[in-house]
């Protein structure tokens, strides 16, 4: 809404009190009065110019009181949707009829000065509009607002839950320390966001921002521009399996049954598992996502499977969210973020029509989805983060700081919903599992001896299991470094036993 201002200038009176630089004090003061009596209003508002009211005789009586002490008459503001209503002014001309209810009290020296900040000359254009609202009535969109954006977050069932670390975890869990926990915290030297395009690759995206994110946050990449891993890596061989170079993996794999794989989905569990088995981590130099049509089309080298990775994932831990979120903001501190998946609206459009998302607090809350679409990631929270941000109110404060994959470049410049933005707590699309990826240099280890090529996996709840392996080492020897095993038990209590 805006309210312009311009009048031509009138001969100079010598007895009209309102003539020179207090005629101009007068328009500036009319302005800012229009400003205030218009605050929520949502229809135009125009101010017009003040113009003498009383006879001749009045306006002389008030000169020999001192002039500058008349009250400022009322501005005419017009109400488009009731112009007949008895408590609004008309404007016809340059005559003004005022209000009954609506006369101006005394100026003081204070008011012409806010006045006559806002104003340099009787040109100026004052935008008068009304506060923003809770949730996104009164937000406007712009063309990228409306841009639908792809997710790829296979929601699956037999997913395996994690347990609760319940009330022994500090004991049972030396992560967690004794210090009391912060209640706002990000993680800082995060690297560019990367934008999924037009392929169904969340999960993928997700999940290399951890590996990113934990090489910065430990040191094993100080310069956040050199943090770039390949996302197509990832995904291309999940559904496009080469067996392991020693061979265990011969047979157990998947073959895709078409070309459209980059949006057939994904999901977290299935991407750790893909990198347990040493099918990357690769920089996003070897295969850029800029080429996944011609990936597509001709596929990765097999070279490039095993031999061209920068990382290797180690440790892959599981959380409930909801229950256990000190354990997740532990590993955020630790590790420098975790990844979730939620139900998301493809566009800011989208999800502001459905009252899920506020665009001027930049705060997400949908409470009406348990399932989920996407895979994002967690930098940070905050436990303060009031309630009343959001455009529908949750049960409580407190919000999760997430980074998406819909957008390219750094944090400053992208606070949005396509960029980084806040997530409720009490959101009820949040997955019950948040993954914390944890890696290590390629060549800290020569051999990997597995026989599991799948994505899926089922881990045995008791009893004994076994595996036997033929060592591939050289006439020296090998030596056996670490030895990785998958449990849904948060207090796993077993033995390793090595048998030559």
């Amino acid at each position: 809404m805006a309210a312009a201002v311009h009048e031509e200038p009138e001969p100079p009176n010598d007895n009209d009190i309102f003539s020179g630089e207090k005629r101009m004090k007068k328009r500036l003061l009319s302005l800012l009065l229009v400003c205030a009596l218009t605050a929520g209003n949502v229809m135009p508002v125009y101010a017009v110019p003040d113009v003498p009211s009383g006879t001749e005789a009045e306006t002389e009586d008030n000169e020999d009181k001192g002039g500058e002490g008349v009250d400022a008459p009322s501005p005419s503001v017009v109400d488009e949707e009731n112009p007949d209503e008895s408590s609004v002014s008309t404007v016809e001309g340059s005559d003004q009829e005022l209000s009954d209810d609506e006369s101006l009290e005394d100026e003081s020296s204070e008011d012409e000065t806010i006045a006559e900040s806002l104003a340099e000359d009787e040109d100026s254009l004052i935008l008068v509009g009304s506060e923003p609202k809770k949730g996104s009535e009164d937000e406007d969109f712009d063309e990228e607002d409306y841009i639908e954006h792809p997710t790829g977050y296979i929601d699956n069932p037999y997913e395996q839950i994690a347990e609760s670390i319940g009330a022994s975890y500090d004991e049972e869990i030396p992560l967690l320390g004794a210090s009391e926990m912060e209640s706002r915290y990000i993680t800082d030297n995060l690297p560019s966001l990367r934008d999924q395009s037009s392929y169904g690759t969340c999960w993928s995206f997700s999940t290399m921002a951890l590996a990113e994110i934990y090489a910065l946050k430990t040191g094993m990449i100080s310069d956040s521009s050199e943090a770039d891993l390949s996302e197509l890596h990832l995904a291309h061989f999940m559904y496009n399996t080469i067996p392991d170079p020693l061979g265990g993996t011969n047979g157990d794999g998947v073959e895709r049954v078409d070309n459209d794989y980059l949006n057939n989905g994904g999901s977290l569990e299935y991407s750790s598992n893909v990198l347990a088995s040493w099918l990357g981590v690769v920089d996003e130099e070897t295969v850029p996502y800029s080429t996944a049509s011609d990936v597509i089309a001709n596929g990765i080298p097999a070279e490039k499977a095993y031999m061209m990775d920068t990382l290797h994932l180690t440790d892959c831990k599981k959380v409930l969210i909801k229950e256990d979120p000190d354990y997740v903001k532990e590993l955020i501190k630790e590790n420098g973020a975790v990844s979730i998946s939620m139900y998301i609206y493809n566009s800011v459009a989208s999800a502001s029509s459905a009252k899920a998302y506020s665009k001027v607090n930049n705060c997400y809350y949908d409470n009406n989805h348990t399932s989920t679409n996407h895979a994002v990631t967690i930098v940070g929270w905050d436990d303060e983060f009031s309630k009343e941000n959001f455009a529908k109110t949750p049960a409580g404060d407190g919000a999760w700081l997430i980074r998406n994959s819909w957008t390219t470049g750094g944090f400053d410049e992208n606070q949005s919903m396509y960029g980084y933005f806040w997530l409720s707590y009490y959101d009820t699309s949040i997955k019950d599992n948040a993954y914390s990826l944890e890696f290590d240099s390629a060549d800290n280890f020569d051999n990997n001896y597995q026989y599991d090529g799948c994505p899926t996996r089922l881990s045995p709840t008791s009893g004994i299991t076994a595996n036997v392996f033929t060592a591939h080492g050289n006439d020296v020897g090998e030596t056996i470094e670490a030895v990785a095993f998958d449990s849904t038990s948060a207090n796993f209590n077993g033995s390793i036993i090595f048998s030559m």
